[in-house]
């Protein structure tokens, strides 16, 4: 937003502090007493945590995610009481807006003895608090402070960012596999890694074993050199790499051969990436080869965001008309004389043309549906398969609406306009429905292939 004054210069208003958010960067906080400094900050509404450029170390990081972890176990301990109580009160879908207060010491002023219904649905939100985004950025932490972190991140499933740039991460021998194994057990979609400078042995681990859905993974300046490149083309060529719609590789030491391998990954077997660093990892020398490369990967992350637009708009249009044809009736039977008595009215006034959309057979009705999305041939055959499985369950909305409640209530908010949007629904669903990014149109022998040479790995 901006603010013009008259005959002066436009001058942007300041942002309003995000209530979520614990800016504590560039504080110069050191060890065990910044931590718990951190820690006294911390709030029942704090989901991001920003402790860039201090110097906490590994001992710090230890203090501070220890804390964490008992702070939210005291915070999910007492609000999973208070759901289970106020259980029978939980507003109706008409309620709109409604959202019980959250009592101070956790527990409730509404006496109720939840069923096994009421224990089994609240046994599976169990991260009622979290931590969705841990910014650590230049704080020493080494590889025994990212083992810390990870094991904090593996527990806490709400955890999505993780950015531990320039912290002095090796990866060596005695950690590597166990850092890789902790950020299979984890919930990250972006993990920021640059400014490290990484082992090779390391790296080469990382890459062949990482199993989560990555949609951003950074890795500038990491002296990556060209032994590293066939293990990063075979994890973007893989299905495990079919998420990752950001890659920055910026200033390493690939060189033209290792760029040539990445690139073909991604020519060949890579749809999802859209955003993509690759220079400055060939000599001055070899300056016109590494712009021709960088050429041809620019045209590969262009065809993949145009293809991408395709399905995830096509996705968001099909759904409702999908739903609605899914679960469409036909009119109920009614007497003989009833039905005559109708039809002499209705032949008496003129009539207008219509489709007779339910007297077709049923596969015809879906592949109306299908149509209805404005453009049936971006769908893959396997993701129409999950679209059409999703619409077709008649508790699918009702699953949507309960995630919507739960969330805006462990907010502790009255209102919709949380860090829960409408955005981020429709995000959740797309990534439910497996609809965030091309598909091959043939993909069940290719994604059969990439997984056997997965396992194998």
């Amino acid at each position: 937003m901006t603010r013009q004054v008259a005959g002066g210069p436009i001058v942007p208003l300041p942002r309003a502090p995000d209530p979520y958010s614990l800016n504590v960067d560039l504080h110069r906080l050191s060890g065990e007493e910044g931590a718990a400094t951190i820690l006294s900050r911390v709030t029942p509404s704090t989901r991001k945590i920003n402790t860039s450029f201090n110097c906490l170390g590994p001992s710090g990081a230890r203090v501070l995610f220890d804390g964490l972890r008992a702070y939210r176990k005291a915070q999910n301990q007492g609000r999973r009481q208070f759901c289970l109580c106020t259980t029978q009160a939980k507003p109706s879908s008409e309620e709109e807006g409604f959202l019980p207060e959250w009592p101070e010491d956790g527990a409730s002023a509404v006496p109720h003895v939840p069923t096994e219904e009421e224990l089994k649905r609240t046994e599976t939100d169990v991260d009622i608090w979290g931590l969705r985004e841990i910014r650590l950025r230049r704080n020493g932490l080494g590889d025994d402070g990212l083992l810390t972190v990870l094991r904090y991140v593996a527990e806490d499933k709400t955890t999505r960012v993780l950015d531990v740039e320039d912290n002095e991460i090796k990866l060596l021998d005695s950690t590597y596999e166990l850092a890789v194994e902790l950020l299979n057990a984890s919930n990250l979609t972006e993990l920021y890694l640059s400014y490290n400078f990484l082992s090779t042995p390391g790296a080469v681990h990382f890459f062949n074993n990482l199993r989560i859905p990555l949609r951003i993974l950074t890795f500038d300046e990491c002296a990556f050199p060209v032994p590293c490149a066939p293990a990063l083309a075979g994890y973007l060529a893989s299905a495990r790499g079919q998420r990752l719609e950001n890659l920055d590789i910026f200033n390493n030491d690939l060189r033209v051969a290792g760029l040539q391998d990445i690139i073909g990954a991604v020519e060949e077997g890579n749809y999802a990436l859209v955003v993509n660093c690759i220079d400055g990892n060939c000599p001055r020398s070899q300056a016109d080869l590494e712009r021709g490369l960088s050429r041809r990967m620019t045209a590969a992350v262009v065809r993949n965001y145009a293809l991408r637009e395709r399905v995830r708009n096509a996705s968001k249009r099909v759904i409702m008309p999908l739903r609605l044809i899914a679960h469409a009736k036909r009119p109920p039977a009614i007497g003989k004389r009833k039905r005559d008595e109708d039809e002499e009215a209705v032949n008496s006034q003129p009539t207008e043309p219509h489709f007779p959309l339910l007297e077709l057979p049923r596969e015809l009705q879906l592949l109306v549906g299908r149509h209805c999305s404005q453009d049936a041939e971006a769908f893959s055959e396997a993701q129409w398969l999950r679209v059409l499985a999703h619409a077709l369950d008649p508790s699918s909305l009702s699953r949507r609406a309960e995630r919507a409640r739960v969330a805006e209530r462990c907010a502790g908010l009255r209102s919709s306009k949380s860090w829960v949007t409408k955005g981020t629904m429709v995000e959740e669903w797309r990534e439910e429905v497996g609809c965030v990014a091309w598909e091959l149109n043939q993909p069940a022998e290719a994604w059969q292939r990439n997984q056997k040479q997965d396992e194998e790995t």
